[in-house]
């Protein structure tokens, strides 16, 4: 699912799906071809990078995290530049996309 989200997002982009995933498990085929399928789609996409687009981001990103647990949110309003809102809700905001990831690496 997430190759076709990633497709119909940037309908250039080259995608290698080696597992489907289930909840918390995933259905995987063998390393060996996996492994030759993703050599061979990168391959290809090295192959058309010219003809690659940047996306563009916007200049400013607003996130906002609901919690499954109140005691989660209020811990990571603890987080630099994290907000907490309300409930189980915080907020981040940055004109940075890599303070977002970063932020998205520690609280989720």
């Amino acid at each position: 699912m997430i190759c076709q989200e990633a497709v119909d997002l940037l309908p250039d982009i080259r995608t290698t799906p080696v597992k489907q995933g289930f909840g918390g498990s995933t259905i995987n085929i063998p390393s060996t071809q996996a492994t030759t399928l993703i050599h061979q789609g990168a391959k290809e996409a090295l192959l058309n990078f010219k003809n690659h687009q940047p996306v563009e981001t916007p200049e400013f990103f607003e996130v906002k995290i609901e919690y499954m647990d109140f005691k989660d949110a209020y811990t990571a309003s603890f987080y630099p530049g994290a907000a907490y809102l309300s409930g189980k809700t915080i907020s981040f905001e940055s004109d940075d996309y890599f303070n977002v990831l970063r932020m998205l690496s520690f609280l989720t």
